[in-house]
């Protein structure tokens, strides 16, 4: 997400050289909204990136939030997907340290 928005906004750079930084970022927010398909897309992927932060931050606060700071660079999905896969490791281990000490 973060490296395809600097690619956006270095493309608009050198698209229009006396535009401000800020200012084509405000831009490339804007037009976010642009249309109603693009707005339903945006508002899908704000909510569910807050409740999928929300819900592993809540689970393990730690592993949450570093899962959390990872997120701009391999997506919120796959950093809800790595949480997932790990609960379930760590799940599969508790189980068989139980059935080893029984």
């Amino acid at each position: 997400h973060a490296l395809s928005s600097a690619a956006a906004l270095r493309q608009l750079l050198l698209r229009q050289p006396g535009a401000s930084v800020p200012s084509l970022a405000w831009a490339l927010l804007a037009a976010t909204w642009r249309n109603d398909c693009q707005a339903s897309i945006s508002i899908d992927a704000v909510l569910s990136t807050a409740a999928g932060a929300a819900y592993t931050i809540a689970r393990r606060p730690r592993f949450g939030a570093a899962l959390l700071a990872l997120s701009p660079l391999i997506s919120p999905a796959a950093s809800l997907a790595l949480f997932a896969a790990a609960e379930e490791r760590r799940h599969e281990l508790n189980a068989a340290r139980r059935a080893h000490v029984d």
